[in-house]
């Protein structure tokens, strides 16, 4: 038997950070069920068709179920600069095709026969093909090689997928009923398992694992090697003491990534692939030193926020429009004002749906709430949806949450969620609930609130201070992470669950606004012919038919502290010299009425309802003192922030659209008569809007057109006016068309006024 190497290294925390690495070509080898599935190639310096270069194809690890061929890039760019051709695959997943663990095989299988069928085109020795992957990943690579079956009907079975060599990362090699996955492939398990099929002929193998990994045993892997030894097969075993599963990853442990990448190297040397000694060393310290500093990401997201309370949004309206509660019902936010004076100010981004949970969904995720499995608050995302933080930190980055989170059904408060979408760090994620005072001990965080009758907190505001109140000690834990992570690319939500209510704030921001005399808006009374159908004014939900002046001067005051927090925020970055390379994104979920209308809070699409700020800083790229009048909703925002932040997002399909050019423009002002569709959580009402009109469909009324110029006090129905038919006729038209491509059930229920 072949000696087992350990290798038992130290472990530095320190950080590396990748440069943005791209294929240098991709390629489609598969078109199958009306998806194209791709070859991310990587040559060396040079290299033409006429070479005879050694080649190794890589599948990306996540449970047969997610991932990308981004997770090998950096292997990818190493090996080809050794002389090899370096492949990764993209291959069908359960998230993105909903498909089994077979057919993943099936489309490694394929990978395989296609580039040994087209290796004289690409300069590859069709005899020196090498396949690895991680986890899933690796299962896939070792059943190219020891799998009979799992072949594509349209394969040509006369070209051979058995890899000439492996080169497997935490395998889960072993799917039995003692392995991994079992219960996914149980029907099938002992023609799927690669352990259990394997004989002599094995092509060499290098297995790289943890001592406590899980997934895939030390004891596994023994005898996975002592198998193949015994058929007189060749197996490296490499246990790496202390590491857990996914230790290679380079967002997980800097040092693994590139040790593994030594002894995959000195493994393909000893098989004839390479030559020479390993460069991993010169690699990283070239990389390092040639590096593209990706971008840092910080979003500032508040709850419940009505736009006439922030100065930037203020100063795009008329005085009319600005001071809504009277002259004198203003409170000053100079820092949030600073960051649109320095970035980008969008006078048009739509929540897809105006209330809490559907709208955090379709950010995450970037699709409409009814694909995400949380189209109304409280209901859960589903388990398959991919968020940009998901591929955020699949590219490297240290991802956090803190705050509020609400995507986790109803658990209430819900603290540091099991299932946490891609935010490596979410100590701090709160699923449900407006807590006013927070503690943390040895445990973690904690609620420092006693229950009141209605499910939230007792106010004690003697407990309330700059340190236990919910937005400072939010601030201040995302402060901490930033100081933890400055040295790598990171991303961190910080998610404010006010001003939303209770409104309540801690001293002294609690008598800030105290003085103030808030007057009725101007729209608190309407008319019947001014009052849609859907508006509901008569019902108790969120009526709001007498000002109270103390919950106003207490929404003043949350508002006062979120922005002295977001200053707190700014300065940091300053002081730290990080805030030119940094991307600061200021929004929230949805607005508040605020009396408007007779109603409080959220769920209309009036301007103030379903309209939210959007602010973004990026010094690097967005010329400063810019604003954006063009309609965007909460599904464009994944895809736009990925695009800015120059992260390849192609193989996800995302319903919102990439906007980065819109926002790296050099245009003072962007005008763009773009429409979207949002959409109301109980099917009461669907709308189409663009930067001056809003229909508003529903089957509670007739038709309601508004001329948000003409109108922005959102009281005239111009449907049916003679000179607006031509703009009814074409934004009914575009918000049907939306309707039947993202699946609005109320289009499928035809019940439309």
């Amino acid at each position: 038997m072949k000696k087992i190497i350990f290798s038992f290294l130290l472990i530095i925390n320190t950080v590396f950070v990748v440069a943005q690495t791209n294929p240098d070509k991709k390629v489609v080898y598969k078109n199958i069920d009306s998806t194209e599935l791709s070859l991310h190639f990587f040559f060396p310096e040079g290299h033409s068709s006429s070479d005879q270069s050694s080649a190794i194809v890589f599948f990306h690890g996540g449970g047969w179920k997610g991932g990308s061929p981004g997770h090998f890039y950096n292997q990818s760019k190493y090996l080809a600069s050794r002389g090899m051709v370096a492949i990764s695959v993209q291959y069908r997943t359960e998230k993105a095709n909903n498909t089994s663990p077979a057919e993943c095989v099936k489309d490694g299988k394929s990978a395989i026969r296609w580039i040994r069928s087209h290796s004289a085109e690409y300069g590859i020795n069709s005899k020196k093909i090498a396949a690895g992957g991680g986890s899933a990943g690796g299962n896939i690579a070792a059943a190219t090689a020891v799998l009979k079956g799992f072949n594509e009907s349209s394969d040509d079975l006369t070209v051979s997928c058995k890899p000439n060599a492996l080169v497997l990362f935490n395998p889960v090699a072993n799917n039995g009923p003692e392995g991994y996955g079992y219960d996914r492939v149980k029907e099938y398990w002992k023609d799927f398992s690669p352990y259990h099929n394997l004989e002599k002929g094995t092509s060499p193998t290098l297995i790289m694992l943890g001592t406590k990994d899980k997934l895939f045993t030390p004891d596994q892997a023994k005898q996975y090697k002592q198998k193949m030894e015994v058929f007189g097969d060749r197996c490296d075993l490499i246990l790496y003491e202390g590491q857990d599963h996914a230790f290679f990853n380079l967002d997980i442990n800097e040092e693994m990534h590139f040790q593994t990448m030594k002894d995959t190297d000195i493994f393909l040397t000893s098989l004839g692939y390479l030559k020479g000694a390993p460069t991993v060393d010169d690699f990283r310290k070239n990389t390092k030193s040639k590096q593209y500093r990706q971008p840092n990401l910080i979003i500032i997201h508040t709850d419940e926020h009505n736009l006439r309370t922030i100065g930037a949004y203020r100063n795009t309206m008329t005085d009319e429009q600005a001071f809504m509660w009277g002259k004198d019902a203003v409170v000053t936010t100079p820092n949030i004002d600073a960051l649109a004076k320095d970035g980008v100010l969008c006078t048009n981004w739509y929540a897809s749906s105006p209330v809490c949970t559907p709208s955090r969904a379709s950010m995450v995720s970037g699709l409409y709430p009814i694909a995400t499995g949380s189209p109304v608050n409280d209901m859960p995302l589903n388990d398959d949806v991919v968020t940009f933080a998901q591929i955020l930190k699949e590219k490297g980055y240290a991802t956090s949450y803190v705050g509020k989170w609400h995507l986790d059904g109803d658990d209430k408060p819900g603290i540091h969620p099991d299932r946490s979408f891609g935010f490596k760090d979410n100590r701090y994620m709160i699923n449900r609930g407006h807590w006013k005072v927070l503690g943390e001990n040895e445990e973690g965080l904690y609620v420092d609130q006693k229950l009141s009758s209605y499910g939230g907190g007792q106010w004690e505001p003697k407990k309330a201070n700059e340190e236990t109140f919910t937005t400072d000690f939010l601030t201040d834990r995302t402060i901490e992470i930033i100081e933890r992570d400055s040295n790598k690319p990171f991303c961190v939500m910080l998610s404010f669950p006010d001003p939303h209510g209770p409104n309540q704030v801690r001293a002294p921001y609690d008598t800030m606004y105290s003085n103030i005399k808030f007057e009725d808006p101007r729209t608190m009374y309407p008319t019947p012919e001014q009052t849609p159908g859907w508006l509901n004014i008569r019902g108790k939900k969120n009526s709001g038919k007498k000002v109270k002046q103390q919950a106003m001067a207490q929404y003043f005051g949350m508002v006062k502290c979120i922005d002295d927090n977001v200053g707190r925020i700014l300065n940091h970055l300053k002081e730290n010299n990080l805030e030119e390379n940094t991307i600061v994104v200021f929004t929230s979920d949805h607005g508040d009425l605020l009396y408007e209308h007779q109603k409080l809070n959220k769920g209309n699409p009036y301007e103030m309802s379903a309209r939210v700020a959007f602010i973004i800083r990026y010094p690097k790229k967005i010329n400063a003192e810019r604003t954006i009048q063009k309609a965007y909703t909460m599904v464009d925002f994944a895809p736009t922030i990925l695009g800015l932040m120059d992260i390849d997002h192609s193989e996800y399909k995302f319903h919102g659209i990439d906007a980065s050019k819109d926002f790296k423009s050099k245009k003072k002002k962007i005008i763009d008569d773009r429409t979207v569709y949002i959409t109301n959580a109980n099917n009461r009402w669907v709308a189409a809007v663009n930067n001056r009109y809003k229909l508003v469909l529903s089957p509670k009324d007739k038709p309601w057109l508004f001329d948000l110029e003409k109108d922005p006090d959102e009281l005239i129905n111009f449907y049916n006016k003679p000179e607006y038919s031509k703009i009814a006729e074409e934004l009914q038209k575009e918000l049907y068309d939306q309707m039947d491509k993202y699946g609005e059930p109320l289009k499928k229920k035809a019940i439309l006024k």
